[in-house]
């Protein structure tokens, strides 16, 4: 119904329409997203975005939330103003970003925006300078003042905290193997 209600205000005929339901139906991977409205919304959303083209490329909800955050990382660039930066780099820094917030939250502290951004150019990702912003949280992490709560869903947090921890593994790089500890 969901499928549906977005196809219509799409005005998308019943050809497109199957087409997303056998995306769904034929990958035995994607099944789970039938019962989750977060990874629905996701999948239409890149769909949307993707000028309603659907990308072969999502066949598991891994690929789906790498597609969800490129296309988000694309869509804030701009904002983000880094300079010779691209999506990757944007996404590692919102995933270096997102394990501060969750280490503050493990440690019982709320997570302060500008503290978090001196740590980033520090300790975690000095090769982009002084190019950290705020803005280049606002689209998908909670702020409220000077105090940034988490992502505007859980899920996204977990996913951003796992590709920081997959990178300092595979680089050696902090956290690694301070977040073990965890």
């Amino acid at each position: 119904q969901y499928i549906d209600n977005f196809c219509l205000v799409k005005k998308k005929d019943q050809v497109f329409i199957n087409r997303i339901y056998a995306l769904l139906t034929d990958n035995k991977d994607l099944n789970e997203i039938l019962d989750n409205p977060l990874l629905i919304t996701m999948l239409l959303w890149i769909i949307e975005a993707n000028r309603m083209d659907i990308p072969e490329t999502i066949s598991t909800r891994v690929e789906l939330f790498q597609e969800c955050f490129k296309e988000l990382a694309r869509r804030e660039l701009p904002r983000a103003k880094i300079n010779s930066a691209d999506e990757n780099d944007l996404i590692l820094i919102w995933a270096y970003f997102s394990w501060l917030v969750y280490k503050e939250k493990l440690e019982g502290r709320k997570a302060k925006i500008n503290n978090l951004l001196i740590k980033l150019q520090t300790d975690y990702l000095p090769e982009y300078g002084k190019s950290y912003n705020e803005s280049m949280f606002e689209s998908i992490f909670d702020t409220g003042g000077e105090f940034v709560f988490g992502t505007f869903h859980e899920q996204f947090l977990e996913f951003l905290v796992a590709i920081a921890l997959n990178y300092a593994c595979l680089y050696k790089k902090t956290p690694y193997p301070e977040f073990l500890k965890y």
